[in-house]
């Protein structure tokens, strides 16, 4: 007579498994930040528009607004968005109704970034272009890094201004800070 097992045996996932995991959950935050980049370039659009119309006013209306800090609040005088410049660039900063940045855009003379995040604090993204390649960086909620991909520039360069990149890196972290797979493997 065959015996038949209760319970089933959960099988720990192999390497193949974790990756495809990983994998969908940083399609997952791919996908949230090209919403929010969308929403952003929304926004930035509405103000540039709002701005224009303000513009065509026909009384006492100036040809150009000078500012180093633009701030939009709603109606309880909240800061909901900021454009701001200072010595060395420019930033567009999109808040929650209790402050926290949600998106912000940021152009500076060595870098650019955009940085996404949740009012809950779930974790984040950062798309980021530096002088030494472009890189992306998930977050988790305590806002270290769980994840990076990066496109490493240290080949020859193949003419004026270009620059080859070699190859790309994509490390996965544990919560204490240690690479826990590596691609390519080292």
């Amino acid at each position: 007579m065959e015996k038949i097992s209760v319970g089933a045996v959960r099988e720990t996932p192999n390497l193949e498994q974790r990756v495809e995991r990983l994998e969908k959950e940083a399609g997952h935050w791919r996908r949230m930040a090209m919403r929010l980049y969308g929403v952003s370039v929304a926004l930035g659009a509405g103000l540039v528009f709002i701005l224009a119309l303000a513009a065509v006013k026909p009384a006492a209306v100036p040809d150009v607004i000078r500012a180093k800090k633009l701030e939009i609040v709603d109606d309880k005088g909240n800061t909901r968005a900021e454009l701001a410049v200072d010595h060395d660039g420019t930033a567009l900063m999109f808040y929650d109704l209790n402050g926290n940045a949600l998106a912000q855009l940021e152009g500076y003379t060595d870098r650019s970034s955009l940085i996404l995040s949740d009012e809950k604090d779930h974790g984040g993204a950062m798309l980021g272009s530096y002088e030494d390649g472009p890189n992306l960086v998930l977050f988790d909620g305590n806002g270290k890094s769980r994840a990076t991909l990066e496109v490493v520039t240290d080949g020859p360069p193949l003419g004026p201004g270009l620059k080859f990149h070699d190859r790309a890196d994509l490390h996965f972290i544990d919560e204490k800070g240690k690479v826990i797979w590596q691609a390519p493997p080292k």
